[in-house]
């Protein structure tokens, strides 16, 4: 398998501050993890910075995992 991995992501709050949330699909050759969150009060920038790093980090160790690496 290769170690190239494809990352879908988005984010949102409805009144910004307000409800928020994100989520990320992660594609790591035929296995495909899908990962959301959300908070009670957050922005639109605040949720899609979250998504970057943690979630696909976690993702990504789960689909390694997986495979047997």
């Amino acid at each position: 398998m290769n170690n190239q991995f494809f990352i879908f992501t988005d984010g949102s709050a409805i009144g910004n501050p307000g409800p928020a949330g994100w989520a990320a699909i992660v594609i790591h050759g035929t296995r495909r993890q899908e990962i959301a969150g959300s908070a009670p009060w957050s922005t639109v920038s605040t949720k899609k910075q979250t998504l970057i790093r943690p979630p696909t980090e976690r993702s990504a160790r789960r689909i390694r995992g997986s495979a047997g690496d």
